[in-house]
């Protein structure tokens, strides 16, 4: 638009939307109100991607705008000679045309008569609603990922020439519009600056600073945000904002922004003055009432649980590093956490917590418990506050009650002498906190109210459950009575039933783990004899189920099967059969393994490490009734993971790739099957594995369902090894079993020739079942190196060497199977005898001396990798083969010169090697010593004058 025509436009610079904005300083109708506020809103919407910079702009103006004339924007007014809109003090022309249509009026105005009347700084109402514009823009930005990344948007900005805009580029205007709205002087407008730097901290916390690797781009921002926070604090604050302010201090502090702990301290400061405030009350008691002292005390003691909370998520995580890694200094093993700020505070706030939490449970009782509340009221509230505060404790109570968890078992559920609590209670102790705070966490899970139905709030839950029963006092105190670890089960087999969010059904599987943890430290001091000791004999959870049957009710292992059925049903449906039956229904509940998210698949190997542990929880008799069914589930996680789609041109993944539930399954099968059984149910056992040995056999030749044989194999050979000595599985089952291994080793896939090979010398190397199994594959693993055995008439000079394979066509998967061949006739040379070890060793040395180099010093450098890795193969074999099997290595190579030349070869190569090598350490140790040495360095700038003469003087 020229600016003539932005003379004549009755709209400002700011177009429609700066029209809009304006109405709402002037409009008094609150319906229009909000009519003008939708159509902004819709706008934002709509224009948000291609506006995004315009609307960022005019927000931050109005923000930034003052009663200062050259700051104020304008509002329209028309007039003309005839009629004139103006204040009530203009002239007698208003009372003439009074009755005058509007309509008419404006339409009779020329366009050339259009003035400005004086302009109207912004209203708090119209700024407050400027930020929701702000908060919306931020919303809108989520979707696409340059908003949120500095480097990419640089990228396409510079990409499309300056065109592209996103949101981290305004970064500092949304920083500097928090601060005004935080810093100013009405209330309204300040809770919005704050909800507002809320926001941009929860966005950009983890977004990286490209020219600054290891750095965040928030970190420059510090300061900014620390003076916006600081008012809030200030005495006179009212109690609502220094909640605000709270919160967005525990956001900051725990968005990991301010590494360094003195950065941290300027608003750790700020909570540290906020503590005052529970011990003293607050001075806005007398002009507020006495529920918005208890939101200001409620959100103190919430920020600081958070705190806490990621000062000991910050400390696990340190401590797994320094474990992990020996090097402290790397890691700061000798350095201030953030923990050893929250530290001092920890005796007062945990009385504080607790008291809270008393307080939430009272009043979340219903009507008709309405007589049990204190007359006297809480620790936070007063009788007559305590239906309006209901709704502060709702929002509260999750994360303190999950810090209080966390101290309490890091002390054994003691409170020392020190702990401070503005309230005593009547009945305090550590049984009474520990079922408190269970049935808080009970009553959350099981409630259906919707301030309790959100996936935040059960995680924090389940969080707190997990470290409720870490501790071994708590572990004994949950496991007194089986009925109540049977209800919390219960309580999780409804969660992950009803969930579909993979980390809530993560978090109810680590608190399952939990609870078996606890059984298992039950029953180990239940079969301590305390009674020699004197101490008093704990009664409590003995295991050894299903000894005269399974009742549901008080039944762990019942509860335990449960929830693993449902955690593996939940990822893989078609796993319970009775879904599948039906089959309109069942293309709906089948889902492809290969298609579930990395989430599902560690639910998956979780809910088969829980299975194992089920028979422990059993006698031997309640074993062998709950092997059947978990065996049951475990093939079919086996089934599913190897599934082959015939329909899919491309498979989802190679032939013999084991995945992380085919690989879970596996270590349970070694698991349950390494324990040998009580003689009594020796039988039933022996038929159980029969049972699970045949299904899998089965599985690997159905037509109906195809699956990758190579990972059906390699579960059937862990079976197998895995079992106790003495037990025999049969003529049928060994000749099948003998058929797929096989076919494995006879694959044209790599891998699964590979797989197939070191199942075979696994088996090899069993000493007690080896015999049938060399005898009837034997043969087969001989035939991969056949090919490369020196045959006797090259030996003896018969026949040319020249005329045998060429070793510079061995391909790297042909390499790898010879390898694992070799491997496997080394197994059974390991407990050859007499003629037959001789037989081996001849085998063996006459194979891997066809590998090794006629002229080594020649031939390692310009020989093809894969051979040179067979040469040095051979070398290493041999020089295993030889120590342990000296008189007939050495009647071997004697007998044959040219083995002999070829191995003295290697060994003398080897050895010049091996020389080298140790020089090159030991220069490069000595010139590290050197570079430590101190050094002077020379002057580079040369005095001309001699000043020796002055020495003497």
């Amino acid at each position: 638009m020229d600016q003539s025509k932005a003379k004549e436009s009755p709209l400002p610079e700011t177009g429609l939307e700066g029209a809009l904005f304006e109405l709402l300083d002037t409009e008094t109708d609150k319906e229009l109100r909000q009519h003008i506020k939708e159509c902004l809103l819709f706008l934002v919407q709509a224009t948000s991607s291609e506006l995004l910079g315009f609307w960022l702009t005019m927000c931050k103006d109005i923000l930034a705008s003052s009663m200062s004339p050259e700051n104020m924007r304008s509002t329209m007014m028309i007039d003309d000679t005839k009629t004139s809109v103006t204040d009530k003090s203009t002239t007698e022309g208003d009372d003439k045309d009074d009755g005058a249509d509007d309509e008419d009026t404006l339409q009779a105005v020329p366009l050339g008569d259009v003035k400005t009347r004086e302009k109207v700084s912004p209203r708090w109402q119209t700024r407050v609603f400027a930020f929701e514009i702000v908060q919306r823009l931020m919303a809108a930005c989520e979707t696409e990922r340059a908003h949120l990344d500095l480097a990419l948007a640089k990228e396409l900005q510079m990409s499309s020439h300056g065109r592209a805009d996103y949101l981290v580029l305004h970064l500092s205007d949304l920083v500097r519009m928090s601060f005004m709205g935080a810093t100013s002087d009405n209330s309204n407008l300040r809770l919005a600056g704050l909800a507002c730097l809320q926001d941009v901290i929860n966005r950009f916390a983890a977004v990286p600073e490209p020219e600054f690797p290891g750095h965040v781009i928030l970190e420059q921002f510090q300061a900014q945000v620390g003076a916006a926070l600081r008012p809030a604090f200030v005495p006179e604050t009212p109690s609502h904002v220094t909640a605000a302010a709270c919160q967005v201090c525990s956001t900051w502090i725990g968005s990991g922004v301010a590494r360094d702990l003195n950065d941290l301290r300027r608003v750790h400061q700020l909570l540290v003055s906020s503590l005052g405030k529970l011990k003293h009350g607050s001075i806005n008691t007398q002009l507020y009432n006495d529920s918005a002292a208890t939101l200001e005390k409620l959100s103190i003691l919430k920020a600081w649980a958070e705190v806490y909370i990621v000062a000991v998520k910050q400390q696990d995580e340190k401590s797994t590093k320094k474990a992990e890694h020996d090097d402290d200094q790397e890691y700061g093993g000798g350095q201030e956490s953030l923990l050893n700020l929250v530290n001092p505070e920890l005796n007062a706030l945990v009385g504080h917590w607790l008291d809270a939490l008393r307080d939430s449970a009272l009043l979340s009782l219903p009507a008709e418990f309405g007589s049990q509340l204190p007359e006297e009221g809480g620790a936070f509230y007063t009788p007559d506050s305590a239906e309006s505060c209901k709704e502060y404790y709702r929002n509260s109570w999750p994360p303190i009650l999950l810090a209080a968890s966390i101290w309490l078992n890091k002390n054994n559920f003691e409170i020392d002498s020190s702990t401070t609590t503005p309230q005593k209670w009547s009945n305090d102790r550590r049984e009474t906190r520990f079922h408190l705070m269970l049935g808080m966490c009970a009553e959350a899970l099981c409630s259906r109210n919707n301030h309790h139905d959100n996936d935040k709030t059960i995680q924090l839950c389940l969080n707190t459950l997990k470290n409720l029963i870490e501790c071994e006092w708590a572990q004994l105190e949950l496991m007194k009575a089986v009925q109540l670890p049977v209800e919390v089960m219960n309580i999780l087999h409804r969660l992950i039933l009803t969930r579909d969010n993979l980390q809530t059904q993560r978090a109810c599987a680590d608190v399952v783990l939990a609870i078996l943890q606890a059984a298992k430290t039950a029953m180990k001091r239940v079969t301590k004899e305390d009674a020699d000791n004197g101490n008093p004999i704990y009664k409590g959870y003995q295991g050894n189920e299903g000894a005269n049957g399974f009742e549901p009710k008080s039944s762990l292992s019942f509860a335990t099967l449960e929830i693993c059925l449902c955690l593996l049903v939940r990822q893989i449906p078609q796993i319970n059969s009775s879904l599948m039956k039906s089959k309109p229904m069942a293309p709906l509940h089948f889902r492809k393994y290969a298609r579930l998210p990395m989430e599902s698949y560690e639910l998956i190997q979780i809910a088969i490490q829980i299975l194992v542990q089920v028979p422990s929880l059993c006698s031997p008799e309640g074993a062998i009734i709950v092997l059947p069914s978990i065996f049951y589930l475990i093939l079919g996680v086996l089934r599913e993971s190897s599934r082959i789609d015939q329909d899919q041109l491309v498979p989802d993944s190679p032939p013999g790739h084991v995945s992380v539930a085919a690989a879970a399954a596996m270590v349970a099968i070694r698991t349950l099957t390494s324990t040998p059984p009580i003689e009594e149910t020796s039988e039933h056992w022996s038929s159980v594995m029969r049972s699970f040995l045949l299904s899998l056999i089965n599985l690997s030749e159905s037509d109906i369902i195809k699956v990758d044989k190579a990972v059906i194999m390699l579960a059937t050979t862990v079976l197998v090894t895995s079992m106790p000595t003495t037990f025999a599985i049969g003529s049928a089952l060994f000749h099948k079993y003998c058929r797929l291994l096989k076919s494995c080793v006879d694959c044209e896939h790599v891998p699964v020739q590979v797989k197939g090979l070191q199942s075979v010398n696994s088996i090899f190397a069993r000493k007690e079942i080896c015999a049938p199994y060399i005898r009837e594959l034997g043969p087969v693993v001989f035939a991969k190196i056949k090919p490369y055995v020196v045959p006797e008439a090259v030996l003896k000079g018969e026949k040319d060497e020249t005329q045998l394979a060429d070793l510079e066509d061995l391909s790297d998967a042909e390499a790898v199977i010879i390898q694992e061949a070799i491997k496997a006739v080394e197994a059974v040379l390991s407990f050859s005898k007499g003629e037959k070890e001789m037989m081996f060793v001849n085998l063996l040395t006459r194979c891997l001396a066809r590998f090794l180099f006629v002229d080594p010093v020649t031939q390692l450098k310009t020989a093809q990798l894969n051979v040179r890795k067979m040469h040095e193969f051979a070398f290493q074999r041999l020089n295993l083969i030889g120590p342990q099997h000296p008189e007939c290595f050495k009647a071997m190579i004697q007998g044959c010169p040219r083995i002999k030349q070829r191995i003295e070869a290697a060994a003398q190569v080897n050895q010049r090697l091996q020389q080298a090598q140790q020089q090159a350490e030991a220069l490069k140790k000595m010139s590290s010593q050197k570079a430590a040495q101190p050094t002077v360095q020379q002057p580079k700038i040369q005095l001309t004058m001699n000043f020796a003469a002055f020495e003497n003087k």
